[in-house]
């Protein structure tokens, strides 16, 4: 078993007898939950026929493919393109991307013998464009067999996923060495792909793209419901993409600033739509007036009253509300979950908070950091931190425009990626 293809073959064996082992429990939730029932046949291979051998992208969750999105306005102009995800959040999010796709977003094949085989017959894609971390083995040695042109873009490897991966290096190493272009977003993920096998002469650093699609954030229009919810009439402050444990921390914050500021208003946005429901409920509890976006009949907002939370219990809409907050908090961090994305409050000239645990945006925080655009917080002094910029606007605006200038040194990917992508492709 010391030959990568003997790990291979080991990993098409295991992961196979995963998925049969697993079908019963993908059955079972399939019947409980919509999102999983409509990608059911999908998951077993089932993606769509293309009449046009198109370019496949497959981008996970919602940040991946807002990662993706710049890079399909570039690419579809050359090529037909289409979507794969994998949660219902990256689906919900690919379908506003389908006047660029040749067919509607569909789910991801499992990794498990024979199914991306069944998926790639039925696609038949001219290249195949891995988002971030989406580095499936027999999947990707599917796609090589049928020399199939292979690319990762804005390649992200972190400490712990890395630490994982160099226990089966050399089935990673085969897989990584399958494929044609490694384009990482930055040099700390380029050397650690590098030290799992990586091919030196196909892995390059592009940047991140999210730089580039959080500022193409901006130039969309303002929310239609914005002025009716009272949203362009300050102070607001927004906690986003919270994670379970954050909310329990945070509410109380909230109700404790508004006896400082009873005009202030949150909007508060659970990072998993599963949890909608449980967090309206904390907020009940906590004693606040609760207003929630998907009550809003026939797109006629109310206006959240002052000391009131708007839930943003929908998708898609979290990045367009930071233009108008004072401040944003960026959850997943002060809970070990490995933060969310900064980048997008940023954009839009907010100043950030973040808790202690953000490692998996690292490279964000390494530029925005410096200029004061994103200060770091605990449970001890976020009340604190979130007062002294609510209290002095000004000095919020100034760090706001820090962190907006800074995301705009980091512009550039989207064309540097779609330059390497042409050049595969027309090969």
């Amino acid at each position: 078993m010391s030959t990568p293809a003997a790990w291979r073959a080991a990993h098409a064996v295991l992961s196979t007898g995963a998925a049969i082992a697993a079908l019963p429990v993908v059955l079972a939730t399939s019947l409980i939950r919509p999102d999983w029932r409509l990608g059911l046949t999908q998951r077993l291979g089932a993606a769509p026929r293309c009449d046009e051998r198109p370019v496949w992208f497959h981008a996970a969750s919602l940040g991946e493919v807002l990662a993706f999105a710049p890079l399909a306005q570039h690419l579809g102009e050359r090529w037909p393109l289409v979507l794969s995800t994998t949660t219902a959040a990256g689906r919900r999010a690919a379908e506003r991307l389908q006047p660029h796709l040749t067919v509607p977003p569909f789910t991801a094949p499992a990794d498990a013998w024979p199914l991306p085989g069944r998926a790639l017959q039925r696609v038949d894609p001219r290249a195949l464009i891995l988002v971030e971390t989406e580095l499936w083995p027999h999947w990707i040695e599917r796609a090589a067999e049928r020399q199939v042109p292979l690319a990762l873009v804005n390649g992200r490897l972190s400490a712990n996923s890395t630490s994982r991966y160099r226990l089966v290096r050399p089935l990673f190493a085969g897989t990584l060495d399958r494929l044609d272009i490694l384009a990482m977003r930055s040099e700390e993920d380029a050397e650690r792909a590098l030290s799992l096998g990586a091919p030196s002469d196909r892995t390059m650093v592009t940047g991140n793209l999210k730089f580039d699609a959080a500022l193409a954030l901006q130039d969309q229009d303002d929310l239609s419901w914005s002025p009716a919810a009272g949203l362009t009439e300050g102070p607001w402050v927004v906690f986003g993409s919270t994670a379970e444990g954050e909310e329990e921390l945070l509410l109380p914050v909230f109700a404790s600033l508004v006896r400082k500021l009873p005009e202030l208003r949150l909007v508060l946005a659970p990072r998993a739509p599963r949890r909608f429901d449980e967090v309206a409920g904390l907020v009940e509890r906590a004693g606040l007036s609760l207003t929630r976006r998907s009550g809003w009949t026939e797109g006629r907002a109310t206006e959240v009253p002052a000391g009131g939370v708007l839930l943003l219990d929908s998708l898609g809409e979290l990045a367009r509300t930071y233009r108008h907050a004072l401040v944003a908090f960026i959850g997943g961090s002060l809970v070990n979950h490995g933060g969310q994305n900064p980048l997008e409050p940023a954009a839009a000239g907010c100043p950030v908070l973040m808790g202690p645990h953000a490692h998996n945006f690292r490279d964000a925080e390494a530029v925005l950091l410096p200029t004061g655009g994103v200060v770091r917080v605990s449970t001890d002094d976020v009340e604190a931190r979130l007062t002294a910029l609510l209290t002095d606007p000004a000095a919020g605006r100034e760090r706001g425009q820090a962190a907006h200038d800074a995301v705009a040194t980091g512009l550039g990917a989207t064309e540097r990626t779609a330059e390497l992508l042409a050049e595969l492709i027309d090969s």
